[in-house]
C-alpha cells in the first residue's frame, strides 16, 4: 500500500504509474465486468475497500469515472449514465465499500471513496452515500465508532459537514433498527475521543435505544470514569432509567465498577436514598445486584458505608443476603454479614416469597463453605418454607452429603422432621435415589426407616417408585419391611412394577416380597380396583417386570387375580397378557404344562404330562370379591400397623374349591351361577379372547389343544350330536313330509278335470273329498307328523329358556331362524279340520309356508355342519363371499334396474317383458348367460309369427344396441367383478384357515357348554389333567372324533410344540438376550468399582476437610452421586463408544 503523504500529494483518483502494470487494470482493458457481483453480491470495490488495496480501487474509480465522461451516448441512456456508480453499489447486506471500510478500519480506502462521492452531481447523492444503513440500519459511521477508529469518524463527520447545513446533526443522530445512535455505540466500546468527538458535532447525549438506556447506562457497564464524566459535563441525566427502571448505580453495581460506583456515590445527586436505594422494574436495589453475579465485596462495601438499605428485598421477596447466598457470592455475603443492620435484623433469616431461608438456598445448593459461615452467624436451622421443608430436606433431596452431616452435627431431630406431606428427609433422599444419603440418615441421624408419609408411603415405597436399587438396598439392609402397604394397600413392589423397574423388582422379589396384595381403589368399579403387581406391570406395558414376576415361584399367585374390565366384564392377568403380550401368555402356557415330574424314561408307559387348566379355565372361578361375595379367590388382608401387606396365602393358593381329585366343590362359591352368566363368561373366556385377538400362536398350544379335546370329550360331543341327532330326525320327517304329500294344484279343475277344484278356493279339501271320497292320507306323511310336532315343540321350548337366560342378547339371526323353521314345520302339518286329517291335503297357504320352512330347514342345517372344523372353513368362506356381495349389491342392483327398465320401455309387448316384475327377473336371469336371443330377436321372423304382436321387436336399432351393451357390462364386467371379489374372500379366508378352523373349535366348545345349566357344566371344570402320550395308555378315537379331530399329540410332537426349532428372527433374539445378560453382569461391576471409588472420595473429602486445605475441593467432591439410574446411562455411553 501506498502512505498517505503521496496520497495527498499526487490527489487520490489520480492514478501512479505504477499502477497502469497492475492486473485489474489489464483486466479492465480486456473489458472485464467491474460491476460483477459474486455469491454475496459483493463487487470488485467492495473487496478492494475490506482489504485497503488502494490501487485497485484507484484503477475502479477511475475506469468507472472515465468510461461515464467518455461515453458518447451518456445522454441518450448509455449503461454507465442510467445504473448507479460503482461506490454506490450494495451487497447481500445492503453495505456498500465505504460500511466495509469502516469495519475494518480502512482509513485510505475511506478517504478515497469519500472523494469519490464527492464527485457526485449533486449535494443529495452525497448525502444518501453517507446516510446509506445496511440491513441492520447503520451507517458507515455507527461501524467506525463501534471499531473506536477516530481517524475515519473524523472522515465522515467531516464530509457530514462539507454535504450541506444541517444535515450534520441528523447523520451524527441517526438511529439503527434497534434506535442505537452512534454515540452508542462509541460509548459500549469506551472510544473517549469518539464521544468526544460526537458530542462536540451535536450527538444527542441523552438518546434511548430501544431498551431505553442512554449512553451513560453503557458507560456504567464499561467503568470508564473518564468516559461518564465526559457524558455528565455534556448533560447527562444521572437518574436516567431505562426499560427495565435500571440506573446508572444499578449497572455499575451489577457489573462490579467499585471505582466507577464510588465516583457516582461522591455525587449529591446520588448520594441521596431514594437513589441509592431505587428498584428496577423487579424490585432489585444497587445493593442487591451487587450481591449477585460477581464474588466482589467492594461494591456492597461501598453501597452499605453510604447509606444502602440491606433490609430491601425484590419482588420474589429476596434479600442481598439471599442472593449472595444464592450465587456463592462468599466474600459478598461476609461483607453483609459484618454490617451491624444485618446483624440486628436478622436478615440472615429473611425468607423469599416461598419462605425459603438463605440456609435453604445454601444447603439445596449444597455450597458447604457458605453454609458454614451461615451458621457461625447463626442462620436457623430449623426454618420451614411454605412446603413445610428444612434445609435439611433441600439437602437431602439434592444428595449433598457433607451438608447433611454438618447439620446433623447441630441437631439430629432434624433427621425426623416432616414437609407438609409428611416427607421426612428419608423420604426426599429416596425419591432422589440418593442412597448415601439414606445410609447417613439411618447411621448418624438414627432416621426412622418406618416413618411413613401422607400417603401411607415409607423410603422404601419411594425408591421403588423410582426403581432406585441402590436406596432400596440400603433400607433393606437396615430393616426395612418388604411389604409395607399405603392408605390404598399399594406395596413397593406394586409400585417397582407399575414404574418397570426390572432391578427394584428382582430384588423386591429376593427379599420376599409377596405379590398377591391388591390395591383398593376408591371405585370398587374401576378396572384399577384390586389390580396385583402383575397387572400393573401388563397395564403398563412392562414386559420384563411381567416376566421377572411370572420366573419366579409366586408365579401362580401372581395370576390369581381378577379385576373389573372397561366394559365391566371380567378381566384377568391371563386375559391382559393375551390381549397385549401373547409372547409372555405363551411363557405362561409352557409352565402350566408339566412334562415327565417323576423323570421316567421316554418310552416308560407311565410316562405323564400334567396340563394346569387353573387359569386357562376359569370362568367358574372367582380370585376376588370384586363382585359379590368371594369365591376360592384372592382376597388381600392389610396389616393396620402397615409392617408387612399381609394377603391370606389360602385365599390366593385356590386349593379351597377343588377337591383332591381337582375337581370344583360342591360348596364352592363359583362366580357364575345362572345360564346367562355362564354364557356371559363363555364369551369372556381366555379361550374366546385368543380368538378374538387372533393369538394363533398361542390356540397351538398343547396346553389348549387339551383344554378343548376335555370338553369336547367330557361333554361337548354329547350335547353337539345329540342336538344334531334331534334335528336330523326333525328335517328329515319334515323333508318326508313335504316329498309324500301331494301338492295343491295336483287338484285343480282346468289342469286335472278328474278333481275340477277350484284354485285357492277355501274348501279346496272338501272339493276333492266329494270328486274321491276314498282319497287317503299316505302314511308315510302321517307317521311323520308325531315326529315334527313334538320335537318341534321340544326345540321351540328350548328357544323359549334361551330367551329368558339371555333376554335381549339372544336377538341374532341364527336364533330367527331357529323360530321360523318350526314354527312353519308345525303350521304347515296341523290339521285344522277333519278332511285334512284324513286326506292330508294341506290348503293354498299351508303349501306356501311348507316351501320356504324346507328352505329355511336345510340352510339351517349349514350352520350345524359351520361348527365342524373340517367343513366349517367352507361355511365360512360363503359367508365371507355373501356379506361382500351384500356390500356389493346396492350397485348391482342399480344396473339391474337401469337395463330392466330400458328392456321394459322397448320390449314390453313380449310376454318375458310384459311388466316390470318379470322384466327384472329377467334381466337377472339374463346375466348368468340365459339370454334366449332366439326366441327375443328371431321369432318375429318365423311365419307363424308375422303377426303376432307378442313375437316383434318393434324398436330395432336401439334394442339391438342396449342389449349388445347389456351382455357387454353385465355378463362380462360385473360377474367378473364378482367372481373377482369371491375369489379375494376365498384366498383371505385360506390364508387364515388355520386360525379359523381353531376358533371354530373354540366357538364349538363353548356354545356346548354355554347351553349347559351351570350345576352340571361346573361338574366337569378340572383344576389339571394327567395325559400318557405313550401308545398304549392312548385312548381309541371314535370314527366322529377321527373326522373332526387328528389324533393326540405323541410325546415327540408335544415335545417339538413346546421346543419349537428357533427360527433366524428368534435366534437373533436369543442372542441379542445373551448379550443384554453380558451387559448386566459388565454393569454390575463397573457399579462395584464406581462404589469403591466413590468410598476412596469420601474418605479425601473428610481429610481435606479436616485439614481445610483447599474448600473448593471438598465442594467438588461433596455431591453425592446418585442412584444406579446414572451408573446406567454413563455405562451405556462406555458400551456405545466401545
Amino acid at each position: 500500500s501506498e502512505s498517505l503523504t503521496s496520497e495527498q500529494e499526487a490527489g487520490p483518483l489520480e492514478l501512479h504509474a505504477s499502477d497502469e502494470n497492475d492486473a485489474v487494470s489489464c483486466l479492465l482493458k480486456v473489458g472485464a465486468d467491474f460491476t460483477k457481483r459474486d455469491f454475496y453480491g459483493c463487487t470488485p470495490l467492495h473487496y478492494a475497500a475490506m482489504n485497503g488495496n488502494l490501487v485497485a480501487a484507484r484503477l475502479l474509480l477511475n475506469f468507472e469515472l472515465n468510461q461515464r465522461k467518455d461515453s458518447p451516448v451518456r445522454r441518450g441512456g448509455s449503461a454507465y449514465a442510467s445504473s448507479l456508480p460503482i461506490w454506490r453499489i450494495t451487497d447481500n447486506e445492503d453495505m456498500t465499500p465505504l460500511h466495509l471500510a469502516c469495519a475494518h478500519r480502512k482509513a485510505d480506502a475511506v478517504r478515497l471513496l469519500l472523494q469519490a462521492s464527492a464527485s457526485a452531481e449533486s449535494e443529495l447523492g452525497r448525502r444518501d452515500y453517507l446516510d446509506l444503513g445496511e440491513t441492520s440500519g447503520q451507517t458507515a459511521l455507527h461501524l467506525a465508532c463501534s471499531e473506536s477508529d477516530a481517524d475515519i469518524c473524523g472522515q465522515l463527520l467531516a464530509a457530514a459537514e462539507a454535504a450541506g447545513e444541517g444535515f450534520l446533526k441528523r447523520f451524527v443522530n441517526k438511529k439503527d433498527v434497534e434506535h442505537v445512535t452512534c454515540l452508542h455505540c462509541a460509548v459500549e466500546h469506551g472510544a473517549v475521543d469518539v464521544v468526544e468527538m460526537l458530542l462536540q458535532k451535536g450527538a444527542f447525549v441523552n438518546a434511548t435505544n430501544t431498551a431505553e438506556q442512554t449512553p451513560l447506562h453503557l458507560a456504567a457497564r464499561t467503568g470508564n470514569i473518564r468516559l461518564v464524566e465526559l457524558l455528565v459535563q455534556h448533560g447527562a441525566k444521572l437518574d436516567a432509567v431505562d426499560a427495565t427502571r435500571q440506573t446508572v448505580l444499578h449497572k455499575a453495581a451489577f457489573f462490579a465498577q467499585p471505582s466507577l460506583l464510588a465516583n457516582l456515590l461522591e455525587r449529591p445527586e446520588m448520594a441521596r436514598r431514594s437513589s441509592i436505594d431505587c428498584r428496577d422494574r423487579e424490585g432489585n436495589t444497587p445493593l442487591m445486584l451487587a450481591s449477585t453475579e460477581k464474588d466482589d465485596p467492594e461494591c456492597a462495601r461501598l453501597l452499605l458505608a453510604k447509606g444502602a438499605s440491606p433490609l430491601c428485598t425484590d419482588g420474589q421477596g429476596r434479600t442481598a443476603v439471599y442472593l449472595a447466598t444464592h450465587w456463592y457470592n462468599r466474600q459478598v455475603l461476609q461483607a453483609l454479614l459484618d454490617h451491624p443492620a444485618v446483624r440486628e435484623a436478622r436478615i440472615i433469616d429473611e425468607s423469599d416469597a416461598a419462605n425459603n431461608s438463605p440456609l435453604h438456598v445454601a444447603c439445596k445448593n449444597g455450597h458447604v463453605d457458605i453454609v458454614e459461615l451461615l451458621l457461625e452467624n447463626g442462620a436457623d436451622a430449623e426454618a420451614k418454607n411454605e412446603d413445610e421443608e428444612t434445609p435439611m430436606h433441600l439437602a437431602a433431596q439434592a444428595g449433598h452429603l457433607q451438608v447433611v452431616r454438618r447439620l446433623l452435627k447441630i441437631n439430629l431431630s432434624l433427621a425426623f422432621d416432616e414437609d407438609e406431606d409428611s416427607n421426612t428427609p428419608m423420604h426426599l433422599a429416596a425419591l432422589t435415589g440418593q442412597a448415601r444419603i439414606c445410609q447417613l440418615l439411618i447411621e448418624e441421624g438414627k432416621a426412622d426407616v418406618n416413618a411413613r408419609n401422607s400417603r401411607g408411603w415409607t423410603a422404601l415405597d419411594c425408591a421403588a417408585s423410582k426403581g432406585f436399587t441402590k436406596v432400596a438396598r440400603t433400607l433393606l439392609e437396615n430393616d426395612s419391611p418388604t411389604d409395607p402397604v399405603d392408605k390404598s394397600n399399594v406395596t413397593p413392589l406394586f409400585l417397582a412394577c407399575q414404574g418397570g423397574h426390572v432391578d427394584m423388582v428382582r430384588l423386591l422379589l429376593r427379599r420376599g416380597a409377596r405379590v398377591a396384595t391388591r390395591i383398593k381403589y376408591s371405585n370398587p368399579d374401576s378396572p384399577l380396583h384390586n389390580c396385583n403387581c402383575l397387572d400393573a406391570a401388563i397395564d403398563n406395558g412392562h414386559k420384563k417386570v411381567a416376566l421377572t414376576l411370572l420366573s419366579s415361584s409366586q408365579w401362580k399367585e401372581a395370576l390369581r387375580n381378577e379385576t373389573i374390565g372397561e366394559k365391566g366384564q371380567k378381566d384377568t392377568p391371563l386375559r391382559k397378557l393375551i390381549r397385549k403380550m401373547p409372547t409372555i401368555a405363551e411363557r405362561v402356557f409352557d409352565k402350566c404344562v408339566e412334562i415327565n415330574k417323576e423323570r421316567r424314561a421316554p418310552e416308560d408307559p407311565d410316562y405323564r404330562v400334567a396340563f394346569n387348566y387353573e387359569f386357562l379355565d376359569d370362568s367358574y372361578i372367582r380370585w376376588s370379591g370384586t363382585r359379590g361375595g368371594v369365591g376360592g379367590g384372592c382376597g388381600s388382608k392389610s396389616d393396620d400397623s402397615g409392617s408387612e401387606g399381609a394377603s391370606d396365602h389360602s385365599e390366593c393358593s385356590g386349593s379351597d374349591i377343588y377337591d383332591s381329585s381337582g375337581r370344583l366343590k360342591d360348596s364352592a362359591n363359583v362366580a357364575a351361577t345362572g345360564g346367562g352368566a355362564v354364557r356371559d363368561s363363555l364369551k369372556n373366556h381366555p379361550l374366546m379372547v385368543m380368538v378374538k385377538t387372533k393369538r394363533e400362536d398361542l390356540l397351538l398350544h398343547p396346553l389348549v389343544a387339551a383344554l378343548l379335546r376335555h370338553k369336547w370329550t367330557a361333554f361337548g360331543r354329547w350335547v353337539y350330536y345329540l342336538n344334531l341327532l334331534l334335528y336330523a330326525v326333525f328335517l328329515t320327517a319334515f323333508t318326508v313330509y313335504m316329498l309324500c304329500t301331494p301338492p295343491t294344484y295336483r287338484f285343480y279343475g282346468p289342469y286335472y278335470p278328474e278333481y275340477n277344484v277350484t284354485p285357492r278356493a277355501a274348501d279346496e279339501c272338501q272339493q276333492v273329498q266329494r270328486a274321491n271320497p276314498g282319497f287317503r292320507q299316505h302314511e308315510a306323511p302321517a307317521v311323520a307328523v308325531w315326529l315334527i310336532v313334538p320335537l318341534g315343540i321340544l326345540f321351540l321350548l328350548k328357544e323359549v329358556g334361551q330367551v329368558f337366560m339371555n333376554r335381549l342378547k339372544y336377538l341374532n339371526f341364527e336364533n330367527l331362524m331357529d323360530w321360523s323353521i318350526f314354527t312353519l314345520a308345525i303350521v304347515t302339518v296341523i290339521d285344522f279340520n277333519e278332511c285334512q286329517r284324513v286326506t292330508g291335503i294341506r290348503t293354498y297357504w299351508q303349501w306356501n309356508v311348507g316351501a320356504i320352512g324346507i328352505l329355511v330347514a336345510w340352510l339351517n342345517l349349514v350352520l350345524f355342519i359351520r361348527k365342524m372344523p373340517r367343513f366349517g372353513i367352507y361355511v365360512v368362506m360363503f359367508t365371507d363371499v355373501f356379506a361382500t356381495f351384500s356390500r356389493f349389491f346396492l350397485v348391482f342392483f342399480l344396473f339391474v334396474v337401469s337395463f330392466s327398465l330400458t328392456f321394459f320401455v322397448l320390449l314390453q309387448n313380449q310376454i318375458a317383458f310384459s311388466s316390470m316384475a318379470k322384466t327384472l327377473l329377467k334381466t337377472s336371469v339374463m346375466m348368468i348367460g340365459e339370454f334366449e336371443y332366439t326366441s327375443i330377436f328371431d321369432e318375429q321372423f318365423n311365419p307363424e309369427n308375422l303377426y303376432s304382436p307378442d313375437s316383434q321387436v318393434f324398436y330395432d336399432a336401439s334394442s339391438y344396441l342396449v342389449f349388445a351393451f347389456f351382455m357387454v357390462v353385465m355378463s362380462i364386467i360385473i360377474m367378473n367383478l364378482l367372481v373377482g371379489l369371491a375369489v379375494d374372500d376365498i384366498k383371505a379366508v385360506q390364508e387364515q384357515a388355520s386360525l379359523k378352523r381353531l376358533a371354530m373349535q373354540v366357538e364349538l366348545a363353548l356354545d356346548v357348554e354355554s347351553v349347559l345349566p351351570a350345576k352340571i357344566s361346573r361338574r366337569f371344570v378340572l383344576r389339571s389333567e394327567d395325559y400318557y402320550p405313550n401308545p398304549h395308555r392312548t385312548c381309541q378315537l371314535g370314527f366322529i372324533n377321527r373326522l373332526l379331530y387328528r389324533k393326540w399329540m405323541s410325546r415327540e410332537e408335544l415335545n417339538a410344540a413346546l421346543n419349537p426349532e428357533l427360527d433366524e428372527w428368534e435366534r437373533i433374539y436369543q442372542k441379542q438376550d445373551e448379550m443384554e445378560i453380558s451387559i448386566a453382569s459388565m454393569k454390575t461391576k463397573m457399579k462395584d468399582f464406581r462404589a469403591t471409588t466413590y468410598r476412596i472420595e469420601a474418605m479425601l473429602t473428610a481429610v481435606v476437610h479436616k485439614l481445610g486445605i483447599n474448600q473448593e475441593l471438598a465442594h467438588s467432591l461433596n455431591n453425592d452421586p446418585g442412584d444406579d439410574s446414572a451408573d446406567d446411562r454413563e455405562m451405556e455411553k462406555l458400551l456405545v463408544e466401545l
